[in-house]
């Protein structure tokens, strides 16, 4: 299930999600906040984040661990692409999914690097 959240996230399609999150389920992320989406989204809040921004990256890495099955670390690097395709900046940082009832209840993404500046967020902005 874990992995199946993971390797559907960076895809426009995730509504196809809605069968392995709980009803409670959360996403936290510096970009959304950045991208006026705001902070702890709700699973309908996400999508509409997820279909309007998620087109401009492309996943380059990605590794999963946990000690324990509930809490999941996911090291990723990220290229975020301008509306035009164009290579903007790559991005690396970790995402943690909370398991709750065998559901992902919670995500928190967590970058290494600082995000696009204002003007590179418009160029994703206006995909």
């Amino acid at each position: 299930m874990v992995e199946q959240f993971v390797n559907d996230f960076y895809h426009a399609k995730p509504e196809d999600l809605s069968d392995i999150v709980t009803a409670s389920f959360t996403f936290c992320s510096p970009l959304s906040q950045k991208l006026d989406f705001g902070e702890n989204l709700n699973f309908q809040q996400y999508t509409d984040y997820s279909k309007r921004f998620f087109n401009n990256l492309k996943a380059k890495q990605q590794i999963i661990t946990s000690e324990d099955d509930v809490i999941f670390n996911v090291e990723f690097i990220l290229e975020m692409l301008s509306a035009d395709s164009g290579f903007l900046k790559e991005v690396s940082g970790i995402v943690t999914l909370t398991i709750k009832d065998d559901l992902v209840d919670h995500v928190e993404v967590t970058y290494n690097e600082d995000l696009p500046n204002a003007a590179e967020l418009e160029k994703i902005k206006s995909s």
